[in-house]
């Protein structure tokens, strides 16, 4: 029975096992896509770990959002109904207007009642809360600056430079951008047209100008465009940097409260 036990227990933990490190280092990946024609939208966004085991989509088109899933195989639908815009529009303006009346009496005598309070407190008390509350201000103010000169050379050295890594690890793609760009005034379509143009030699727009293609219409005002994007994410890296960034930050908040304490024990002494 306790080999037995055992057995089950060492298969479950390397089942776990199994399950982290395909998190770590299986992509997390994200597709959106999105298009416009006239006035016509229509968006559609995927994110998925591994497609058949768990994925999520959803779609927006003729004002209708439709969200679909698959967890461990099994597909799963959530369709919505329509939005309709005018009828809870409609219905908070019907409360708000028989509402109104009695909030504003409402606020009036607490007013008034504060006023008097105020008016017959403020005298007393203006003197000392002034003075007290210059101090404390200047208190704040000491703290704050303590704390950012403490905690500088942690962001300085370890924050910035392990968040400057964590770049090699988002992968982002343009797979297709298609706009048709339009204005009232041509020499305005003009201008947009020579920038555009202009702009692939620079830099890394040059991996990019592939999949960009633009269109200018002189004869009409016009904004339409058809976007697709990948996205994917490696954890694994993410979680290594993450974890440095904690190991630094725990070494420096506990220096930090050995001094604090090393420092009223000396004021108590």
């Amino acid at each position: 029975m306790l080999f037995l036990v055992l057995k089950i227990f060492l298969i479950l933990l390397t089942f776990l096992l199994l399950v982290i490190v395909s998190i770590l280092f299986i992509p997390f990946q994200l597709t959106l896509k999105a298009a416009k024609a006239d006035k016509d939208l229509r968006l559609e966004g995927s994110a998925y770990w591994i497609s058949w085991l768990f994925k999520t989509r959803a779609e927006y088109c003729d004002q209708k959002i439709k969200i679909s899933a698959v967890v461990l195989g099994f597909p799963i639908k959530i369709p919505l109904k329509k939005i309709k815009r005018g009828a809870g529009i409609d219905h908070l303006k019907s409360e708000g207007k028989t509402g109104d009346k009695k909030k504003t009496a409402k606020m009036m005598q607490d007013r008034e009642m504060e006023e008097k309070g105020s008016s017959i407190q403020g005298d007393t008390s203006s003197g000392g809360k002034e003075q007290k509350g210059g101090e404390s201000q200047k208190a704040e103010k000491r703290g704050i600056k303590d704390t950012i000169a403490f905690y500088q050379p942690f962001i300085r050295q370890t924050l910035m430079p392990q968040i400057r890594r964590l770049r090699p690890y988002f992968h982002l793609k343009i797979q297709r951008f298609h706009l048709v760009f339009g204005h009232k005034n041509p020499a305005v379509t003009g201008w947009v047209e020579g920038a555009v143009v202009s702009f692939p030699p620079f830099g890394a727009a040059k991996r990019m100008s592939g999949p960009v293609s633009t269109y200018f219409r002189y004869d009409k005002k016009v904004m339409d465009f058809n976007v697709d994007l990948y996205f994917s994410m490696n954890l694994y890296g993410i979680v290594i940097r993450l974890i440095i960034i904690w190991w630094h930050y725990r070494k420096l908040s506990s220096l930090q409260r050995r001094i604090k304490h090393e420092s009223d024990t000396g004021k108590t002494s």
